[in-house]
């Protein structure tokens, strides 16, 4: 929906070159040597200025040539890597700069965050207008209460609820066809297709009331005792408010937030996004964990099934794709709170969470001990051997409320 996809694959390790530097024509020489053993296009020098103009390439250093002769520029071992992976990305499809430059900078290589944040501005506006002409949402009454009329319903259908449109929709999450036709088949029964078509409808709403309410509605849908375990709390619910409203209305906080972005906010926005395919499979460890205990509300006599179903969901890695994290973080910058706290709480949860469930996961007695005696519990957390961004987290619910990791 925001982005454009292409299927790249990932960077695959390469040989570390000597950690001198080189001069610009040996730099090309060693760059186009690699490119050609992996029949990939060779980098002229224009180009390779070209990719420093625009950020694709970090600052160089230099070196006097001797009294009166200037300097030259010294390339390095990180300029090195970094032009390999661009090269890698091109490769790959992906030719446009602005995408190139959101691919480096979540993958980690240093990208000037003042192009990064105009980059996410471009990425997330042209997506969201489109689907806004398509759907007509202009003329939709979205500061209502009620669920959409039928003309908007049937724009949603082919646009985003529809069988084919959810399908297309998991296929670009990264689920095989075989398993995306299913599943957005099953989505369709009559009640759980209108209960989807309001949710949609009101992410076109800043309102993060009308959301809530229509996630409670596909809540009433579920089975008993999953209803409370699976609905987002309202923190996190607030992130979907007006995500998908036109960016000229000054009401989508995304396209907003990406505009007044300082360079905090960006680095733990994609700390967030890097560890979210962590918090994914430690969520489903952990849930799969307690419902195996008997300590989350479910019919005892589906634990067995639903506790298999959660495993097999940690083992997919939708967010191993760099495309997925950058949309992502474009969805994380929807955040109220983030110009205020420059995202630092979705940078410490990325970071803190996964170890701590997956431990937790690997550990089931604890999860034990915790049902009867929680400050025993607390006793054995503090005395494991937890990364320090756990413990951050364990010192910060201490100071301030009961629940795990930070509020969304």
């Amino acid at each position: 929906m925001y982005h454009e996809r292409v299927p790249v694959k990932a960077a695959p390790p390469t040989k570390r070159p000597s950690l001198h530097h080189w001069s610009r024509s040996d730099f090309l020489r060693r760059a186009n040597e690699w490119a050609e053993r992996r029949g990939c296009s060779p980098i002229s020098e224009a180009q390779l200025l070209d990719w420093k103009k625009d950020g694709l390439v970090p600052k160089v250093g230099s070196r006097s040539k001797g009294k009166g002769r200037g300097s030259e520029g010294l390339w390095g071992a990180a300029a090195y890597r970094q032009v390999l992976r661009v090269v890698q990305l091109r490769q790959g499809g992906i030719h446009r700069r602005r995408q190139l430059r959101l691919h480096l900078w979540i993958e980690g290589f240093p990208v000037p965050w003042q192009r990064v944040r105009a980059d996410l501005q471009a990425y997330l506006g042209p997506g969201i207008r489109k689907l806004n002409e398509e759907l007509g949402s202009e003329r939709w009454p979205t500061d209502s209460d009620h669920g959409p009329a039928q003309r908007v319903a049937d724009a949603l259908d082919r646009h985003l609820t529809g069988k084919e449109a959810l399908s297309a929709g998991l296929m670009d999450f990264g689920l095989p066809r075989f398993a995306a036709e299913p599943l957005a088949a099953a989505l369709q029964r009559p009640e759980l297709k209108e209960a989807m078509n309001q949710w949609a409808y009101h992410l076109f709403s800043p309102n993060s009331v009308l959301v809530q309410a229509a996630a409670a509605k596909v809540a009433t849908l579920l089975p008993p005792g999953l209803r409370e375990g699976v609905i987002p709390d309202e923190h996190s619910l607030d992130l979907f408010a007006g995500v998908l409203m036109p960016p000229r209305t000054g009401a989508n906080r995304a396209w907003r937030n990406a505009r007044f972005a300082d360079e905090q906010l960006l680095n733990n926005m994609r700390d967030f996004a890097n560890n979210a395919q962590g918090l994914w499979t430690s969520c489903f460890r952990l849930t799969a964990s307690l419902i195996s205990l008997g300590a989350a509300p479910v019919p005892r006599w589906s634990t067995p099934a639903l506790a298999g179903l959660l495993e097999t969901l940690s083992n997919f890695r939708p967010l191993r794709d760099v495309e997925n994290q950058i949309v992502l973080a474009a969805l994380m910058l929807n955040r109220r709170q983030n110009l205020e706290d420059h995202g630092e709480p979705l940078g410490l949860l990325g970071r803190a969470v996964p170890p701590l469930f997956n431990w937790l996961a690997d550990n089931p007695h604890v999860i034990e001990v915790a049902m009867r005696d929680p400050h025993k519990a607390e006793r054995l957390l503090r005395a494991a051997a937890l990364p320090p961004a756990v413990k951050d987290v364990l010192n910060l619910t201490e100071r301030s409320t009961p629940a795990g990791a930070p509020a969304l």
